[in-house]
């Protein structure tokens, strides 16, 4: 049987491609959760994979507009990509939702 945590703990081995499918699984079982995505967003930012994280993580802020950790995990993909504005824009966002956790930023 499927376990969505599998999502996040799989060895770096698992070919991303067996994940998507995993994702793909989850998403249909779970369509308005932000969780398989961020597990998946996870699991990319893990790689290295930084295009896939922030697609991730995008879906993951859609499902969930109010989660502060999904706006910051955003920014740091989107750091990495060098997209400064965007990441910038959601560190700010994080910090409004959550001030008291974001607040060195």
């Amino acid at each position: 049987p499927f376990d969505i945590t599998n999502l996040e703990y799989t060895k770096n081995k698992t070919p991303m491609k067996e994940i998507n499918r995993s994702l793909k699984t989850c998403t249909t079982l779970l369509p308005y959760s932000p969780f398989p995505w961020a597990m998946a967003g996870n699991t990319a930012r893990k790689r290295k994979l930084w295009k896939l994280s922030e697609k991730y993580y995008r879906e993951a802020v859609l499902r969930s507009p109010k989660r502060a950790a999904f706006y910051y995990d955003l920014a740091l993909a989107q750091f990495k990509l060098g997209k400064i504005k965007q990441a910038v824009l959601n560190l700010k966002m994080a910090k409004k939702l959550f001030p008291f956790k974001y607040e060195q930023i």
